[in-house]
């Protein structure tokens, strides 16, 4: 027997959870399903480890300019097992958060794969133990391999995963988030191919850890979809530091120690040590998803519509929560 609710939420991100909370409050039972991490993309793979491990880097380089400030200190070392160690607890801490939010909500969550079987039932294929949940803390029935949730009402919230661009030689460069969970790690020389927020953060971190990095990009500047006084002072703060920062430039290939490019000044080859690429995000496919769900509405918010800033999934979750719980009179004045 399916077990019921009056809206499943497919993906704990931003978007979802906060849609998820927002339609307890409008009193209906929600399920949540999520098949990796509570927080989504930001929280776990983004911007929180981004800004956690460029804390360090900062404190390190704070301390080699001692010295001319009249500190006297042994020559710092950064522990790299230990700035994964303390990385990995902020966002379990953050994990756990948003798990007790779920819990003082009486939210469902399902950790697995959400799959859409027809307009009214949601089948989850149960990963076990997730993010430190224990099976038993799960809601009942996820001790088995699935569970099929009937709902009135489905919203999308699948988020967005990081694009891969068609360039020559891709394979020889690394995702510039793997720096984040310590699968690569670069070497002397590295050269950023993209300079967005993602690119820029992260080489300045390695920049500031002793590293050489030349950012590539192909807009007229780095940061550009950042704002005001926080692209100005990333920017002060990369060019403090030495950072090579190429805008108007095109990569053209990639090799195992190279980079080729284009610009004003003609065709150019970067040594490398290390090739990473930020070249933004592309929402995750649901078009499955949707199609399963026939004539139903079905509600997509977030990065699944268009990859964003947090402010937009926690928006659009929050409005479409609001639509679903809505009467038909008050969805077109929600809408204006």
């Amino acid at each position: 027997m399916a077990d019921i609710f009056d809206l499943v939420v497919i993906g704990a991100g931003p978007g979802g959870y906060e849609a998820a909370i927002e339609g307890v409050q409008k009193g209906m039972k929600v399920a949540l399903v999520e098949n990796r991490e509570l927080g989504g993309t930001c929280l776990n793979r983004g911007c929180i480890p981004a800004k956690t491990i460029l804390h360090t880097a900062e404190l390190y380089h704070d301390l080699q300019s001692g010295p001319s400030i009249g500190l006297t200190a042994r020559e710092p070392v950064i522990d790299m097992e230990m700035v994964q160690k303390r990385k990995d607890e902020v966002l379990e801490q953050l994990r756990k958060g948003i798990a007790s939010l779920m819990k003082t909500n009486r939210i469902s969550v399902f950790y697995g794969t959400g799959t859409i079987l027809d307009r009214e039932h949601v089948k989850v294929a149960l990963s076990g133990e997730k993010t430190g949940e224990k099976a038993e803390e799960q809601p009942d029935g996820q001790k088995q391999d699935q569970v099929v949730l009937e709902t009135g009402h489905i919203l999308i919230a699948t988020g967005s995963v990081p694009a891969c661009p068609p360039i020559k030689g891709i394979e020889h460069a690394h995702q510039a988030m793997a720096v984040y969970d310590g699968t690569c790690e670069p070497g002397k020389k590295v050269v950023m191919i993209g300079g967005g927020l993602v690119g820029c953060e992260t080489g300045l971190y390695l920049q500031k850890t002793g590293h050489e990095v030349t950012v590539v990009e192909m807009l007229d500047r780095v940061a550009n979809e950042s704002f005001g006084m926080y692209r100005e002072a990333l920017v002060w703060e990369m060019e403090k530091n030495d950072m090579t920062m190429l805008p108007k430039t095109k990569c053209l290939e990639i090799t195992p120690n190279s980079v080729k490019i284009e610009n004003a000044d003609g065709v150019q080859v970067l040594k490398a040590d290390t090739v990473l690429y930020a070249l933004g995000m592309k929402s995750v496919d649901y078009s499955a998803l949707k199609e399963a769900a026939g004539e139903a509405e079905v509600f997509v918010i977030g990065d699944a519509i268009h990859p964003g800033k947090v402010d937009q999934c926690t928006r659009t979750g929050y409005i479409a929560a609001l639509k679903v719980g809505a009467s038909e009179e008050s969805v077109a004045y929600i809408q204006e």
